[in-house]
């Protein structure tokens, strides 16, 4: 009998550590979806901010080519 409930306990705690394990791993994959999601967000803002700089830059130059004439 008391073998019985040993058994039945390490069976208990192999599905628990299982399924904790499974979870965990789960939760690893959910953030670093997340953080590449994060990333390229960081990526298209930094892209467009770019881009706006250089045509103000080329707004800039036009504007004091005209003035310089």
């Amino acid at each position: 009998m008391v073998i019985g409930v040993a058994f039945i306990a390490f069976v208990t705690a192999a599905v628990t550590s299982a399924v904790i394990e499974r979870g965990q791993a789960e939760a690893q994959e959910a953030d670093r979806v997340r953080d590449e999601q994060n990333t390229q967000t960081i990526i298209d803002s930094l892209t467009n901010t770019g881009q706006a700089l250089t045509e103000v830059n080329e707004r800039l130059d036009h504007i004091e080519a005209k003035i310089g004439n």
